[in-house]
């Protein structure tokens, strides 16, 4: 979307080694061409998940055994295409922090949060932190979407393909007549020794903020 400073992007992700292997990603950002807009407020967080509440393994393991997911009112939901993965659940980071991570088998698994309500509310922003590990190729993605107002036609928001390393994405939200919303993360990939993983969702609001304009 090119209209009102709304831009769509291309971005190719080299790892940090500057091997040949890169991912690319897709995103919106606001602002105009030349500007840095700074927004100076208080924000407020609306919902986050961190996954640090979960043990190790929370989720659904090899060939879809479910893992303590399943047996009581959850926060978030998880679909599959199929059983065919080795596990999509929460893991341990080995630095003390959990994480979503999933390993499939040419499944598709995909994250839900709970519905948000967003009524009232404006400047709001979304966050999460996206990264992989293994030979993925380009038919490998992980995707994020907006779900407003229960619509059976989710927003794609971004999405990251290929060996992309790491990558935080930020979104300033759609507010035009939603109430609320509700996010979903798509994980596919082909190879049993891929790993996509996602961290840290963040939904705040920046109340009575003020902008900043500067030039790069």
């Amino acid at each position: 979307d090119e209209s009102a400073g709304v831009h769509a992007y291309d971005r190719s992700l080299t790892t940090p080694n500057g091997d040949d292997n890169q991912g690319s990603g897709r995103g919106d950002f606001n602002g105009l061409d030349g500007d840095i807009l700074s927004v100076v407020c208080d924000n407020v967080t609306l919902y986050s998940e961190s996954f640090d509440a979960f043990e190790d393994g929370y989720g659904i393991g090899q060939d879809g055994v479910l893992n303590g997911y399943g047996a009581e009112n959850q926060e978030w939901t998880l679909t599959t295409s199929s059983n065919s993965l080795n596990y999509a659940s929460v893991v341990a980071d080995g630095q003390g922090n959990h994480v979503f991570s999933t390993q499939t088998k040419t499944a598709l698994v995909t994250w839900e949060s709970p519905t948000i309500s967003i009524n009232g509310y404006d400047n709001l922003t979304f966050s999460v932190d996206l990264s992989e590990d293994g030979p993925h190729e380009s038919e490998d993605y992980i995707q994020v979407y907006a779900r407003y107002n229960d619509s059976n036609s989710p927003t794609l928001l971004g999405e990251q393909t290929g060996n992309f390393n790491s990558f935080g994405l930020t979104y300033n939200l759609d507010l035009d007549g939603n109430e609320s919303v509700q996010f979903l993360i798509k994980m596919y990939n082909t190879g049993k020794d891929e790993i996509l993983t996602f961290d840290n969702l963040i939904l705040s609001t920046c109340p009575d903020s003020e902008t900043e304009e500067g030039q790069l």
